[in-house]
């Protein structure tokens, strides 16, 4: 279920927020074309962007477990 987010600010922005937020459905994983890519980076990068990686993909099932629709709302800071 899509839903919208306020309608403060900058419309565009806001789509390509939602849009971004709703890939995280799905779980981490690499593909040929991101391993060839974080081949050009050193190792200690891939092991902090494959960590924030699967740290995103791990919060919308948890807020979801809960009853929460999901979307941008779930990557905002909390307290």
């Amino acid at each position: 279920m899509h839903g919208s987010i306020t309608k403060t600010g900058n419309g565009h922005v806001r789509r390509v927020l939602v849009e971004a937020a709703w890939q995280y459905r799905y779980p981490a994983r690499k593909t040929a074309v991101l391993q060839r890519r974080a081949e050009q980076a050193s190792e200690q990068v891939q092991e902090i962007a494959w960590k924030a990686q699967k740290r995103l993909c791990a919060r919308v099932p948890a807020a979801g477990s809960q009853g929460e629709v999901e979307g941008a709302g779930v990557y905002r800071r909390r307290p």
